[in-house]
């Protein structure tokens, strides 16, 4: 999961979890999103972020 979210970061994309919110790497990402999928959105910084976000949605 650190290899997912350090290469989404350097990419400058987001990750998508299907049946999840969007995650950003970067909080300058959010005003990039289109309606309704910045509802729930978070920046994550490591791997055990992502992976904690995604067990709790």
């Amino acid at each position: 999961m650190d290899l997912l979210v350090k290469i989404a970061r350097e990419a400058g994309c987001v990750i998508m979890p299907v049946g999840c919110p969007t995650y950003l790497t970067e909080e300058d990402q959010l005003v990039h999103l289109p309606d309704g999928l910045e509802t729930g959105a978070a920046v994550v910084a490591t791997g055990a972020d992502l992976l904690q976000m995604i067990r709790s949605c």
